[in-house]
């Protein structure tokens, strides 16, 4: 039997190596390709992870911010109702005090007769009682506190400069022998009207001079309940009452407060700025008053 032999030509051997070579290189660029792709997959979850965990960072830090701004918002919310409140509790214990002292800042002597102030709410700057001219004037007993004759005139100007009530004070002795409270000289606003400090009947409208110098408006009511009193009012004009009119307590005009530029009153003295006044004092229904400042 005849041997047969392969001889594998060298052009054949070049070009298995060369496949083998290429399949070698090839399975080689196919590992590194596939390495990239891991590491390329490995970047893109890490990148997700960092992003996702970022955009939870950012949810906490917006929640929190906006727990921060709502505690925050809601603490200021609070605090600025808690100063209404306390502004609103002042304001109306101001209002009471103001109008317990315009409904009665005085009373006549031991007649329990009660007197009302003059003016519109907040009118009055101050009420400064004094000596009337006539001994028989009813001494007025002050309803509120009451600055006496040994404060200084600072002292009183200083508290209608910081009050938001009416302030009361005494003025030093004239020497007439009256009581020290038995007349009221109330300084009002600019331009305010005057209006009835009782409820009664007009008795009187007259006019009279004034420390010979002004002709000046005397108006006299006969307060219900007290036939015997009268309650005297000057330093008016443009007078709204008739002699037996009824007058309202602090809704009947009697008239306008009058400027006195010329008189140098004693209760300017007290004031913390020049302001006119309206002069009150009860007298006894027998005696023809010739008031006085």
């Amino acid at each position: 039997m005849e041997e047969q032999i392969n001889i594998v030509t060298s052009d054949e051997t070049s070009t298995d190596k060369a496949t083998e070579l290429a399949g070698e290189i090839s399975a080689g660029a196919s590992a590194e390709s596939a390495a990239r792709r891991i590491r390329a997959k490995r970047i893109i979850k890490r990148r997700k992870r960092l992003l996702r965990f970022q955009q939870g960072m950012l949810v906490v830090a917006v929640v929190l911010a906006l727990g921060v701004t709502g505690y925050a918002v809601s603490e200021l919310g609070i605090a600025k109702n808690s100063r209404r409140a306390v502004r609103a509790k002042a304001d109306a214990a101001q209002m009471a005090a103001n109008k317990r002292i315009y409904d009665c800042f005085g009373t006549v002597g031991s007649t329990g007769l009660k007197l009302s102030l003059p003016a519109k709410l907040g009118n009055v700057i101050g009420v400064g009682f004094h000596q009337a001219e006539r001994r028989e004037a009813y001494p007025i007993v002050p309803s509120a506190a009451c600055f006496d004759t040994n404060e200084t005139s600072a002292t009183v100007r200083d508290a209608i400069s910081n009050s938001k009530v009416p302030v009361l004070f005494v003025m030093s002795s004239r020497g007439r022998g009256s009581a020290l409270t038995s007349a009221m000289d109330i300084a009002l606003q600019p331009g305010s009207d005057v209006y009835s400090p009782v409820d009664g009947v007009v008795a009187q409208v007259t006019t009279y001079d004034l420390y010979g110098r002004l002709t000046d408006y005397h108006v006299e009511i006969q307060p219900d309940g007290y036939p015997d009193l009268r309650v005297a009012i000057i330093h008016i004009e443009n007078v709204q009452v008739a002699v037996g009119q009824r007058a309202t307590r602090q809704k009947t005009i009697i008239g306008r407060m009058r400027a006195l530029p010329e008189i140098s009153s004693q209760i300017l003295k007290y004031l913390p700025q020049r302001a006119d006044h309206v002069h009150i004092q009860v007298n006894p229904a027998t005696i023809e008053d010739k008031s006085g400042s």
